[in-house]
This record gives structure tokens, sequence and C-alpha cells, in this order.
């Protein structure tokens, strides 16, 4: 093992993976199988709704214990945000202390400001399907969810960008890499206008990103890539 990691220096980052793909298995338990037009994931239409009818169109679809089931959900996101930021952040420190402090310093404060838009975000998820079939007004906790929704997947796109500039620094190999991580960053720009198809390709390249950032970091050798 420990050949294996002085040949593969970033192979230690990979190993959340594990937990990620644990996490989101455990997850797919209890979120809905439903598909949304557009979205695709019942989940992501979930989080970027628009209005108030939209969120009782949604949850209009589910009973009483599917919608329990979705807080269950939520709360074992708590547990996965740990995780994607916890990766986020070694691999950003492994990777960027030779550019400063400074640079340090803005990428943590990225994956601070996801992981507290995801923290913020289902808190006002857990707060809407209280709300659902009773009188109680879904406003507030509507537009602070806009708010956070963006922050967190914005913030994750942001750094999966400031990864390219240090790939594209290295070899052809990890050149590709920091031109897929790439991708996110220009999705979210035409996901802004909140069409549900460019949402769906958007948060999907951001999943991708993290298969891709796993490969990556169990493929590395600074000898050749």
């Amino acid at each position: 093992m420990k050949s294996y990691t002085q040949k593969f220096p970033l192979a230690k980052i990979g190993l959340f993976a594990l937990p990620l793909i644990a996490c989101t298995v455990t997850m797919g338990m209890f979120f809905p199988s439903l598909k949304v037009e557009g979205y695709g994931s019942f989940i992501i239409a979930l989080e970027f709704v628009e209005n108030p009818e939209q969120i009782n169109q949604l949850l209009s679809l589910l009973n009483a214990d599917a919608i329990k089931a979705i807080d269950t959900g939520h709360y074992i996101d708590f547990v996965f945000m740990l995780v994607y930021c916890g990766m986020l952040f070694f691999f950003w420190k492994e990777n960027f202390t030779v550019r400063g402090a400074q640079t340090l310093r803005f990428g943590y404060l990225l994956v601070a400001c996801a992981f507290l838009g995801d923290v913020m975000e289902n808190i006002q998820l857990l707060n809407i399907t209280s709300l659902f079939g009773g009188s109680g007004d879904y406003q507030p906790n509507l537009e602070r969810l806009q708010i956070f929704t963006w922050v967190k997947w914005e913030a994750i796109a942001i750094v999966f960008a400031g990864i390219s500039t240090v790939l594209f620094t290295r070899g052809i190999y990890s050149k590709v890499f920091g031109g897929l991580f790439m991708v996110p960053f220009l999705l979210s720009l035409s996901a802004f206008n909140g069409e549900p198809q460019q949402v769906a390709w958007f948060t999907t390249s951001i999943f991708l990103a993290f298969t891709l950032l796993t490969v990556y970091c169990v493929s590395y050798k600074p000898s050749n890539t």
C-alpha cells in the first residue's frame, strides 16, 4: 500500500469515493425514483422549484410515507455533504499549497460555501415538506432555497474550474481532466435561466466530475502525467 501511494500520491483522496458511493446508494433507497420532465431526477426538480405551485405539484405525487422517506434521505445527505466537501478540501490542499496562502484560502472558502449552502438548502427542503398539506406559507423557505441551492452548486462548479487551472500546468493526461473539469462551470452559465434541461445537464456534470476526480486521484502519477 505504501509503495502504491508513493507512486500515486493522490490515491488516498480517491478513497473518499467509498463513503460517497455508500451515501449515494443509501439516499437512493429513500428518495423517489420518479422522473420529472426536463429535470429527470425528482430531487433535483425539488431543489430547483421556482414557485409554491411547483412544490405542491411535485409533493402531491407522493404519499405521506414517501415524503417522510425524502426527509430521511435529506438527513443522510448531511453526511454526504461532509464527505464530498472533505474530498474537495483535501484535493485542493494537496495540489494548491505551492500556490500560496491566498489561493489555499480561496479554495477553502469555496468548499465552505458549498457545505453551508448544502446545509441551508436541506433545512429549507425539510421545512417545505413539513408545510405540505397544511396552511403554512412556502414562500420564505422557497426564497431561501433558491439562494442556497445555487450557492451550493455554483461553488462546487467553481472549485472544479479552479482544479482545472493546476491540471493545465501538467502533462497531457492531466490537461484532459482539466478540460473536463471546466465543463460544470460552463454549463452553469446556461443553467442560470432555470430551464429544466439546462439545469439537468449542469447537475449531472457535477456528479460526473466527482467520478472523474476519483479516477484522477487513483491514476495520477507525477512522473508521466
